[in-house]
């Protein structure tokens, strides 16, 4: 059985994440990545809501980001403009938020950063989690968005790249539930199971 590997990779849109390997890294590399800030300073892209949402506008503004990295860092390769496949990406896309997207929890926009939680959206309580079902999340409007813009992708330019930040089962249990989790970890097993069990399959 072939063991598939996975290296630390940091996508010119996106936060850090795993990407497989093709055989070729060392055993010692570096990760280089970049706050949204860095490229709205310099070469004034803007990562509210249309950057998630349009994939043309994300395609042209990683067009001005690359060419951005290549100018500030010549001497660095891990840039290649030439190369346009990672260009027409899903990468990045809502951040780090992808599952609590799905669940229902609204996102806030920031024309220089990520876009984070809303802050005033209150936590699923217990009666909320027991009425998760993962056919009804993935029924969800959010989901035919991300479809959606797969579909134009994958039409314009034949190859959808990068992969959406799914996050962990607890950090995303973490952001829908908050601190509670931790503590119906002992109250309320069945319930975390349940939960769990829900955000694995979603």
């Amino acid at each position: 059985m072939t063991v598939l590997k996975l290296r630390n990779h940091i996508p010119i849109s996106g936060p850090a994440r795993r990407e497989a390997t093709d055989g070729t890294e060392s055993d010692m590399r570096v990760s280089l990545g970049f706050e949204p800030g860095w490229f709205y300073q310099r070469c004034g892209v803007d990562f509210t809501e249309r950057w998630h949402q349009d994939p043309f506008y994300r395609y042209d503004s990683l067009v001005k980001m690359k060419r951005e990295l290549c100018k500030a860092f010549p001497s660095v390769s891990y840039w290649n403009e030439d190369f346009k496949d990672d260009l027409s990406t899903i990468s990045g896309c809502y951040g780090a938020y992808v599952i609590p997207m799905v669940c229902g929890f609204r996102l806030v926009y920031e024309k220089d950063r990520w876009p984070e939680i809303d802050k005033n959206k209150e936590k699923l309580s217990v009666r909320e989690i027991e009425k998760l079902d993962v056919d009804n999340i993935l029924s969800s409007s959010f989901t035919e968005e991300i479809f959606r813009q797969m579909d134009i992708i994958e039409a314009e330019w034949k190859k959808i790249h990068g992969y959406l930040n799914w996050q962990g089962v607890l950090n995303n249990a973490f952001i829908l539930r908050g601190e509670n989790i931790f503590t119906d970890f002992y109250d309320r097993p069945d319930l975390v199971h349940h939960f769990f069990s829900i955000i694995s399959g979603v």
